[in-house]
């Protein structure tokens, strides 16, 4: 039978409706679990996003971050329970954003959103104690008193970072178990902070000792200790006078022993240099046969090193003195004994700083011997003696001459003086030639007089 163009119409039209009737616009079962709090911090607890739907066939649901639609990315985005639920499995800094979950069908459509704040995460750090209460390393207690201690540790100021840290209380090295008489507590601050407390009810005699509050991450560990102790007992009163004449006393005995001790301490080291095993003029010895090659070799104190160096040293060397000294001519391999015999030997003269330092050094000691035993078989001015301090010179030395580097009325002349006792630089003498003309035995002198021949050893510098 053939129908009338207005009549499909009416039957299209028809069909559209009763269509359009059989579905709903969509609604959410219950309201959709959004997180209470809507900042996170990076690499925090897994963020569940929930949009629970009325089931309608043909509704559809999509979600969208920043009005991007969002795909499922294992480990990252993942949909469950028919797409009605995302979940950011690691939250991370960039997944900062708008987040919505949209639902419609032909009926309609519905939408529930909001923001989602991911905070970057903190650099971790090793713990630190940035606060101890109370702020004193000793805590003062009567038995049955109560005391609270607590540590502050800092850890960056991640919350996440809080989770990689352990704590621990120590009392003498051993740990404090957390029970009813010593009781742990924890708190977070604001700032992600951890407060370590320690609360001991009804102090006992065993109580008493150094706590230690300890922090350990994978970054590292640190620790602050606090002693609890008896109270300081109560002074009796005393006289003022008293008081004033005890102290008096203790004072004086103090210096007294003070004074004493230095005496002693001054007179042992004197007799020491002057006990120094000095050569006897009157034997005849052997002088080693070495070839003059410097100018003069610096004796000194490693512990005076700069100011040899950098003054004593710079100031010969642009002199034109070819100097010897031990940092620059000593030979690698050698015995230190040996390297100081072929310097004093091969050397015009040598050049002692004397000092403290250098009184106190073994090998000072032992190349003072042997340049004053050169000088007493070669009978010739080798020695220079610069004095650097206020060490008092051996008695051996007292009949020479030296320069003073201290004394102000010296010091405009002190290079002149110093130049004129060594003479012209590279005006060298072989030293052989100083054996055979100086060599002499006990027979060549009187030896009734062995002080005035020592006092020729004089340098008139």
């Amino acid at each position: 039978m053939e129908r009338s163009p207005s009549a499909a119409v009416f039957l299209v039209l028809y069909m559209c409706i009763a269509t359009g009737a059989s579905q709903l616009q969509p609604k959410f079962s219950k309201t959709p679990t959004w997180p209470h709090s809507n900042y996170y911090d990076e690499d925090g607890p897994p963020i569940l996003l929930d949009c629970p739907l009325v089931s309608y066939d043909g509704v559809k649901l999509l979600w969208f971050k920043d009005e991007q639609r969002l795909n499922s990315v294992p480990n990252v985005y993942v949909f469950g329970d028919g797409n009605s639920t995302l979940t950011l499995t690691l939250p991370k800094h960039i997944q900062t954003g708008h987040y919505r979950c949209s639902a419609f069908n032909t009926a309609g459509n519905i939408s529930h959103g909001g923001e989602i704040l991911i905070a970057a995460r903190t650099q971790e750090t090793k713990p630190r104690v940035v606060q101890l209460k109370p702020n004193t390393s000793i805590v003062y207690a009567n038995i049955g008193d109560v005391i609270n201690i607590s540590c502050t540790f800092d850890v960056g100021g991640s919350s996440s970072a809080l989770m990689d840290l352990s704590l621990e209380w120590l009392k003498d090295g051993e740990t404090v178990n957390d029970t009813i008489h010593t009781t742990w507590g924890v708190d977070t601050t604001d700032d992600n902070s951890q407060v370590f407390a320690l609360h001991l009810d009804s102090v006992k005699a065993l109580d008493y000792g150094t706590y230690t509050c300890f922090g350990i991450n994978s970054r590292g560990n640190d620790s602050k200790s606090i002693s609890v102790t008896t109270p300081k007992p109560v002074l009796k009163h005393i006289p003022v006078n008293e008081i004033i004449i005890g102290s008096s006393l203790g004072v004086v005995a103090v210096l007294v022993g003070v004074v004493a001790f230095v005496v002693l301490r001054h007179k042992k080291k004197q007799q020491e240099y002057d006990e120094m095993d000095w050569p006897d003029p009157d034997i005849k010895y052997d002088v080693p046969e070495r070839k003059i090659e410097y100018d003069v070799f610096i004796s000194y104190s490693s512990d005076d090193l700069k100011w040899t160096k950098d003054v004593l040293f710079s100031k010969l060397d642009a002199m034109g003195y070819n100097v010897c000294i031990d940092f620059k001519d000593f030979m690698p391999g050698l015995p230190i004994a040996e390297n100081i015999m072929d310097s004093i030997y091969k050397s015009k003269k040598t050049i002692v700083l004397m000092s403290g330092n250098f009184l106190k050094s073994m090998w000072g000691q032992f190349e003072l011997q042997q340049v004053h035993q050169r000088a007493v078989l070669q009978r010739k001015d080798v020695l220079i003696v610069i004095k650097y301090d206020q060490s008092k010179v051996p008695l051996k030395l007292t009949g020479k001459t030296f320069l003073d580097w201290n004394d102000n009325k010296v010091k405009p002349h002190f290079w002149a003086r110093l130049f004129d006792a060594i003479g012209k630089p590279g005006d060298l003498q072989s030293d052989v030639e100083l054996n055979n003309r100086h060599r002499l035995s006990s027979d060549d002198f009187d030896t009734t007089n062995t002080d005035d021949e020592d006092a020729k050893l004089i340098i008139n510098v």
